[in-house]
């Protein structure tokens, strides 16, 4: 009986322990895709500004990927000031990548963001779409 004991501690150890890797491995992905769907969105922000209707468009769903990843990974735990740090090291990590790795990289963080819209409730996307617009409202509103 101890032994069966032990074991399923053991067991439930080493499987909280995984679980945590797999969070840290996706809070870091997650970071990643954020800092570059922002630094898209940004790049659009001068067209946006200009009054070029299919650049917002794009600026406000590329922000909503970004915010369903952010929105992902706080269902999982991630919270600040950790989630700042992830997001800073990402952009940091980022300015010194090829133009063929980011292109990479923001290829499967525009499937994960798809799937994690597909995955999400329609509330949630909602919620999201609505914070994402407000977001780029503000942005193109600041001179």
């Amino acid at each position: 009986m101890k032994a069966l004991l032990t074991t399923l501690l053991l067991t439930a150890a080493l499987g909280a322990q995984a679980a945590e890797a797999d969070d840290e491995a996706f809070y870091r992905h997650a970071a990643g895709c954020v800092a570059l769907l922002k630094q898209d969105a940004l790049a659009l922000l001068p067209a946006a500004k200009g009054g070029d209707a299919p650049a917002k468009a794009q600026m406000v769903q590329l922000t909503a990927w970004g915010f369903g990843f952010i929105a992902s990974a706080y269902k999982r735990g991630l919270r600040n000031p950790r989630a700042d740090t992830l997001l800073d090291e990402a952009e940091a990590d980022q300015q010194n990548w090829p133009a063929s790795r980011r292109q990479e990289q923001g290829s499967r963080c525009l499937t994960d963001a798809r799937d994690i819209f597909a995955n999400a409730s329609g509330l949630e996307r909602a919620i999201v779409n609505n914070r994402a617009a407000a977001r780029v409202e503000r942005l193109l509103n600041r001179k």
